[in-house]
């Protein structure tokens, strides 16, 4: 049957294929399918001449398709380049899950929590009330560090809180620890507007107790943020970045917005010598709508991102290096005309053609000196 449909190519081709103790072209057609590839014939010449077809097609075969590419639409902020939101994901479920442990194990002790951080928890009770597997010495990836005892625990808000340690130089609870969010704080003021010293929020609770007030005046260095912007008429978007120094009139407790925060909360006396628990507010996915995102986001800062042109950080260096030159040669444009004159006219002196020399008078002088041209 091949040698008839083959003619001529017969004898080649049954030289290349043929093997004494070779597998017959039903059982090659099995091992190639199984592989993906697909051959249709039955009868074994056919197959032959299929399995002969492949094996002279091209290693490498190229589809080409034309594709209309829409306008892109850019919703939401635009990802930085370490942006990986599956690897963000799990770090932090699986923090959060040890947090929640850890948590769970000292109140199953008898302690209580008091601050619960991104990676850190602060307790009232004992060090031993944290489940010892989940400590390390020395820090170690992935566990908690040895408890440290603190003292005089105070406590406003996420990220707002402040404590003494103990002074080893000293053999006393003189070192004063203080978070400050959002409060690069120069000085504290009293009533009178008058300094009294280092920030210490113990101290800011005493003046809260003394004037029964929920506020007071600290100097501080502010970061002009996007929530500033949106919720003052005195900064607009062109003051993102800025820090600039004020006096600013401060709350006693922050992330009200984010709790089921209790009455008493509003009363200093109570905050300088309790604890007044707090819950966290929960947001239903679908309290806004079916399939529709609780977006805490600002869109006035979304907006203005979306309207800036997205750029490489090639396409940026470049921009600025052009930036830069055009800078430059405006500053000294007569001084730069000035020596490419002298650079040309030494070319031409030196023997070059005008429009060797109007390229070489780019040269920098060193590089001319190097083919004896001097000016």
């Amino acid at each position: 049957e091949l040698r008839k449909r083959l003619g001529d190519k017969y004898y080649r081709i049954f030289a290349m294929w043929h093997q004494e103790n070779g597998q017959t072209p039903d059982q090659v057609k099995m091992e190639i399918v199984e592989q993906g590839i697909m051959i249709n014939s039955d009868h074994p010449a056919d197959i032959m001449l299929d399995i002969d077809e492949l094996y002279r097609m091209p290693t490498k075969t190229i589809e080409k398709e034309t594709v209309t590419i829409k306008d892109t639409e850019r919703i939401g902020y635009r990802a930085g380049e370490f942006w990986n939101p599956l690897f963000a994901t799990i770090i932090t479920a699986f923090t959060r899950i040890k947090m929640a442990r850890a948590a769970r194990a000292i109140e199953k002790n008898g302690g209580q929590v008091i601050i619960m951080m991104t990676d850190s928890i602060t307790w009232t009770g004992g060090i031993d009330m944290i489940p010892p597997d989940m400590v390390k010495e020395p820090k170690t990836l992935g566990y908690f560090e040895t408890p440290e005892e603190v003292r005089d625990i105070v406590c406003l808000g996420s990220g707002r809180y402040g404590f003494k340690m103990w002074n080893r130089e000293r053999n006393d609870w003189s070192n004063y620890e203080a978070k400050r969010r959002g409060l690069n704080a120069v000085d504290i003021h009293d009533p009178n507007g008058v300094s009294i010293g280092a920030f210490d929020w113990s101290k800011i609770l005493n003046i809260m107790k003394q004037e029964d007030s929920t506020t007071v005046n600290i100097k501080v260095r502010t970061l002009i943020s996007p929530g500033i912007v949106v919720n003052s008429n005195k900064y607009t978007l062109h003051d993102l970045g800025r820090i600039v120094e004020q006096e600013r009139e401060i709350q006693s407790v922050v992330g009200k917005s984010k709790r089921d925060i209790k009455p008493e909360i509003n009363d200093p006396k109570r905050l300088a010598s309790e604890m007044i628990n707090t819950k966290p507010l929960h947001l239903d996915p679908s309290m806004y709508g079916n399939y529709k995102v609780n977006d805490q986001s600002l869109p006035l800062l979304r907006k203005s991102m979306m309207e800036k042109i997205v750029e490489t950080r090639h396409e940026k260096y470049k921009k600025n290096v052009r930036k830069g030159k055009n800078k430059h040669y405006k500053k000294n444009r007569a001084k730069i005309r000035l020596e490419w004159k002298q650079k040309y006219n030494a070319c031409k002196a030196a023997g070059y053609d005008a429009l060797t020399s109007k390229e070489m008078a780019h040269w920098s002088f060193d590089r001319l000196k190097k083919y004896n041209i001097y000016t």
